[in-house]
C-alpha cells in the first residue's frame, strides 16, 4: 500500500511496454529484426513527488524501502488518474468490471473469445482498453476495436496469455480499466536526503518492473 501511495501522488508516470528487439544488418544492407520476449513485461519510471513531510516518510516510505528490490508490490495506474487507463467500451460495468454474460470463453495466444450472449451492436473494447481476467495476474491491452456481433467476440492483445499456476481463465469475468492491478517490483530505488524544516525528498525516480512467473 505504501507504493501505491507513491504512484498515487507521482509528478509523472513513465510507461515502457516495448517489446525485446534483436536488429542486425546483413552484408548487403537489409534490416532484419527478431523479438522473443513473449511476456513483454510492463516496466514503470514513476517521478515521486519531490518534497514530504518527514512523517509521511515515516509512514509510507520506510516499508518500501526497507522492502528494497526483493519485495512484489500490488499497484493501480488509474487509482487517482483514471483517465490514464479509462475504458472506452459500451459494455454496463460495476466496480469497473463487466457486467454479464461477459466473461472469457477461451483464449490463444493473443487470440481471445469473449462470450457476449445478447449483446449485439455494442463495442466490446476499443484500442487502447487494458482488461485483466478476475484473479489473474495480469492486465493486457487491446490492439484493435472489438465490436460485438454476435454470442461470441474476438479479441486481440499486445501480448499472448500468460498461464498462472492453479488458474482456470474459461469463465472468468473481466476487469477494465481501473480495476486492473500490477504486480510488480522496484528494479531501481533512488536514495533520498533530509532537508530543514522536517522534510524528506527522493533523489530519483522509481523504477518498477512487472513480475511474470
Amino acid at each position: 500500500m505504501s507504493l501505491q501511495k507513491i504512484v498515487d501522488s507521482a509528478q509523472s508516470l513513465e510507461i515502457n511496454r516495448t517489446r525485446l528487439v534483436a536488429s542486425t544488418v546483413s552484408r548487403n544492407g537489409r534490416l532484419l529484426t527478431a523479438s522473443r520476449n513473449w511476456v513483454n513485461p510492463w516496466r514503470i519510471t514513476v517521478e515521486p513527488r519531490p518534497v514530504w513531510p518527514w512523517a509521511d516518510y515515516r509512514q509510507y516510505f520506510e516499508p518500501v524501502v526497507n522492502g528494497d528490490r526483493l519485495t512484489t508490490h500490488t499497484v493501480l495506474l488509474g487509482n487517482t488518474a483514471t483517465w490514464i487507463i479509462d475504458y472506452q467500451g459500451g459494455v454496463a460495468r460495476t466496480s469497473n468490471q463487466l457486467n454479464a454474460p461477459v466473461v472469457v470463453q477461451s483464449v490463444t495466444g493473443t487470440t481471445w473469445t469473449i462470450t457476449t450472449t445478447g449483446l449485439t451492436g455494442q463495442t466490446l473494447f476499443r484500442a487502447g482498453d487494458i482488461f485483466q481476467p478476475v484473479g489473474h495476474y495480469y492486465p493486457y491491452v487491446v490492439t484493435a476495436d472489438a465490436v460485438i456481433a454476435g454470442n461470441t467476440t474476438t479479441v486481440t492483445t499486445h501480448r499472448g496469455y500468460i498461464p498462472q499456476t492453479s488458474y482456470t481463465v474459461a469463465g472468468a469475468a473481466i476487469r477494465v480499466g481501473a480495476g486492473c492491478s500490477w504486480r510488480v517490483k522496484i528494479t531501481g530505488m533512488p536514495t533520498y536526503k533530509m532537508l530543514p524544516g522536517r522534510l524528506a525528498e527522493f533523489t530519483g525516480n522509481f523504477e518498477l518492473t512487472e513480475v511474470v512467473e
